[in-house]
């Protein structure tokens, strides 16, 4: 695919290619014509869930989140505490750091999704984020204004999305990256590609799929 930055934005490329299909199987670097720094747009910054209080999930060496929104602190995943499992359609708020390391593992179930806002530092890591679902529309991070560091690194493929304005955001590892990234700067690192899924530019509210011509 194609890289579009702001003015003054670069595109720095190692090891791997960005251009068309045919350019990609046979290249590294840039195609020519396939990177520009003219893109204008304006990224809002991220407000936290409204309403409230929200409760916080019961912790164990197990976390479950069924359908609702839940506030935490902070939230470390650990080898000692090994998983946050999402059962149902999740909203969670952690106001403070948010920490994936070790033995430790997110998972979104089949038929399950989970938003989740992070106001601190983000390092996902080891078992990271794994989607059973394999849609990226069912995994959506928000970082907060003072969010300024997002890191997803595992072995695991990533699906999801990530929107964090004001965060350095770097995600890789051995596993392919699936879905879309808003960010103040971005990198990709490790084996696998990111490639962007077009169904998350679906647009919100009502879908004309039909009509009848009087």
């Amino acid at each position: 695919g194609s890289v579009t930055t702001g003015p003054g934005g670069s595109v720095l490329v190692k090891n791997g290619a960005v251009g068309d299909v045919n350019w990609n199987a046979t290249h590294t670097g840039i195609q020519p014509g396939w990177t520009n720094n003219d893109m204008n747009v304006s990224f809002p910054t991220n407000a936290p869930p409204t309403g409230g209080p929200f409760p916080v999930p019961a912790t164990s060496d197990l976390i479950y989140l069924d359908t609702g929104t839940y506030q935490m602190s902070r939230l470390s995943i650990t080898s000692e505490k090994k998983a946050l499992i999402v059962t149902g359609h999740a909203t969670l708020w952690v106001a403070g750091d948010f920490t994936v390391a070790g033995t430790g593992f997110v998972e979104i179930q089949p038929g399950a999704s989970l938003t989740i806002y992070v106001g601190g530092t983000t390092k996902v890591a080891g078992g990271g984020i794994v989607n059973d679902t394999e849609l990226p529309a069912n995994f959506t991070y928000i970082g907060l204004s003072s969010n300024t560091e997002a890191t997803f690194i595992g072995n695991s493929d990533f699906y999801g999305s990530i929107n964090a304005p004001q965060a350095d955001i770097k995600v890789g590892g051995g596993g392919q990256v699936y879905g879309a990234a808003i960010g103040k700067t971005f990198v990709s690192v490790g084996g696998g590609a990111f490639h962007y899924d077009r169904g998350l530019a679906q647009p919100a509210g009502l879908i004309v799929t039909s009509w009848k011509e009087l």
